[in-house]
């Protein structure tokens, strides 16, 4: 429907700028095409527009701004407390299920 090097190029306050977005639209259009497109040309009129931010995206996870996956995998960890003896628990050389039995005994889950 929207050529793919259109869509990989265009900024949001371009395509918004005059309803310049509804002119990307090519190919064979059905009423149910339409019917979509008139539905979001609604939901975008009623979207109160901010000129004076910039049309880019952050991301929060990162000092960059750029996305991360280690950025992700600490934020997924803001706020956890480490406890001491996680380490000698799970850095021991012992088998799996002594490491298991040892982990659950410490914190009264037997």
């Amino acid at each position: 429907m929207v050529p793919t090097r259109r869509k990989n190029t265009r900024r949001v306050a371009e395509a918004l700028r005059d309803n310049g977005w509804i002119d990307d639209i090519h190919g064979e259009m059905t009423v149910e095409l339409w019917m979509q497109c008139m539905r979001q040309w609604e939901a975008v009129e009623t979207v109160e527009k901010d000129v004076t931010s910039s049309d880019r995206i952050e991301w929060k996870g990162a000092d960059s701004g750029s996305y991360m996956a280690r950025g992700t995998y600490r934020m997924l960890f803001l706020g956890s407390v480490r406890w001491s003896m996680s380490k000698p628990v799970w850095g021991s050389f012992s088998p799996m299920k002594c490491k298991m039995f040892a982990w659950l005994a410490l914190k009264y889950r037997l």
